[in-house]
């Protein structure tokens, strides 16, 4: 921070500067990814930009591209935290932790 001479016994003007914790080129990166997340359709994870052009459309005669969709499959973290989810009535503003811990030995 740096202040003016002091005048009648207080600064007159203070000026605070903050450097950035990124260099520009750092700065042009995370911004683009940024973008791309933004990006991103939730439920399938595909470009949004790219999955609501025109050329997706299934019914477009002159399209490029369709999506055909795949078998799901499951994630395990999500299904072991689902029955913790019910228990707090879906409260969607909760944040989850999942831990990996080693199985217990079987026989």
């Amino acid at each position: 921070m740096w202040y003016k001479p002091w005048t009648w016994g207080a600064p007159t003007v203070a000026t605070t500067t903050v450097d950035s914790a990124w260099d520009d080129e750092q700065l042009e990166i995370m911004q683009g990814f940024a973008a791309y997340e933004a990006d991103l359709h939730g439920p399938c994870g595909h470009l949004l930009s790219e999955s609501t052009d025109i050329l997706a459309d299934p019914m477009n005669a002159a399209g490029e591209w369709k999506y055909k969709p795949q078998l799901p499959i499951r994630c395990h973290a999500c299904t072991a935290l689902a029955p913790m989810i019910k228990e707090y009535d879906n409260d969607t503003s909760l944040l989850w932790v999942v831990d990996k811990i080693p199985r217990e030995p079987r026989g």
